[in-house]
């Protein structure tokens, strides 16, 4: 049976506003070279809708009708990368221009048999479909990122009402929310966290789509799940992904724990920790992964060793080993949702444990060791945030003040000298990709 073709609204420049000075001069180039040989090519995705936004993209993607190695034949200065399915990337000046063909998501009978099956969420993952550009817009997820951009001609295509929907700020999926949301799931996580970074509104009817299939996360991998995280708090939206995540039901999907029930102390110590982490970003400040892991997964912790005892009664050898039997249950319960590398779990076993060590009657005798442990500096940094509305907690924080000032100017003392001794690598990172280290 064959397809229903999809007729775009095309916009003219006197409608989109679009300025050839927003689109990277090497993107339009490239655009340029493709369409002169008789072939499409559009930029497409974030950089455009950045533009109509007034944002500054991060970069710019371009999609075209040829193949990858007719990409590669036409620039000498390109190479296709890529298994499963091929890009090409294209050097210039200096940077690196992707350029993909257009996808397809339908599949016939011989095209599921190439397929790969992923087991854990029983889905096909296609090699190399090729299709139009009718078919590449429906393979994409929300109709703001859908929106294709001829920068020659500088015309505007917009086959899934994107255009509207971005001035109207609101968000939409491209094709039957529930069939995309069941395709992939992860589109239930990016649907909320766009809406949070550029504050547009997911209607009621939306909601309840995301209501009716937000278990469908479960079935994600949990390594995609930590690579969302990081899109969710370290780019300057935590506090309102936060919100919106908890408002949805979907935090407890990354985060394990009862998000509903949560105290108002945790309550507000969260939202003061996101707060300060978007402001952090906002002045280009130092975030740690592994500071916002500590900070999500505490009220859960807390929660677990009180159920015990007092943990800043214990003694040290009995809050070790209910500390440890904590944070075994813990990490089993997470494995369930977000996958936490061996190595962070290590690091937050090692803050969690700091805290009622220095909150313990007899801290005096722990001094020198407490303010020699690696870890210091960040669960004082932990502690001061959990201070927040509990001034017995606070005077505490006072008492190690002090100790944390000299600790923080050793570990920049000890990076300043790692900076100098170290050769500069070359990084196209952008300053939102921060390091997993503290």
């Amino acid at each position: 049976m064959n397809k229903k073709k999809r007729i775009p609204t095309y916009y003219d420049y006197s409608e989109h506003g679009i300025k050839s000075s927003k689109i990277d001069s090497i993107s339009f180039e490239i655009a340029k070279k493709i369409i002169k040989s008789g072939h499409q090519a559009y930029v497409v995705g974030g950089a455009i809708r950045d533009i109509l936004l007034n944002r500054t993209p991060k970069d710019f993607d371009l999609v075209t009708d040829l193949k990858p190695e007719e990409i590669k034949k036409l620039f000498h200065n390109s190479y296709i990368i890529g298994r499963r399915f091929k890009l090409v990337h294209i050097r210039s000046k200096g940077s690196i221009t992707e350029v993909s063909t257009f996808r397809s998501q339908s599949a016939s009978i011989p095209q599921i048999i190439k397929g790969i099956f992923n087991l854990r969420s029983n889905k096909y993952f296609y090699q190399n479909i090729y299709g139009t550009i009718d078919d590449d817009v429906m393979r994409r997820d929300i109709t703001i990122n859908a929106l294709y951009y001829d920068p020659v001609n500088r015309k505007l295509i917009d086959f899934t009402g994107g255009f509207s929907d971005l001035k109207a700020k609101r968000m939409n999926v491209v094709g039957i929310p529930a069939k995309k949301f069941a395709e992939d799931p992860m589109r239930i996580l990016r649907m909320i966290r766009f809406s949070a970074k550029l504050d547009f509104k997911i209607n009621d009817e939306m909601a309840q789509e995301i209501d009716a299939m937000k278990d469908h996360i479960l079935t994600l991998p949990g390594s995609r799940i930590l690579e969302e995280f990081n899109k969710f708090f370290i780019n300057g939206h935590a506090y309102k992904s936060y919100r919106k995540l908890v408002k949805h039901d979907c935090m407890k999907y990354i985060i394990s724990y009862d998000w509903h029930n949560i105290s108002e102390n945790d309550q507000a110590m969260m939202c003061e920790a996101l707060k300060d982490t978007d402001d952090r970003y906002s002045r280009q400040q130092y975030l740690a992964v592994i500071f916002l892991l500590s900070l999500f997964m505490w009220p859960k912790y807390s929660d677990e060793m009180h159920k015990i005892g007092k943990p800043s009664s214990m003694k040290f050898q009995t809050l070790r080993t209910n500390h440890r039997k904590v944070c075994e249950l813990i990490f089993r319960e997470q494995k369930e949702t977000m996958a936490i590398p061996i190595k962070l779990a290590i690091r937050l076993e090692k803050i969690w444990i700091l805290q009622y060590q220095m909150e313990s009657t007899n801290k005096n005798k722990k001094l020198q060791r407490i303010k020699e442990n690696g870890h210091f500096k960040m669960a004082f940094d932990l502690m001061k945030i959990r201070a927040t509305g509990r001034p017995k907690l606070k005077e505490i924080c006072n008492y190690w003040q002090e100790h944390a000032e000299a600790n923080a100017k050793v570990i920049a003392a000890r990076r300043e000298l790692k900076k100098n001794r170290r050769p500069p690598k070359k990084s196209n990172m952008s300053k939102n990709k921060q390091a997993l280290t503290y």
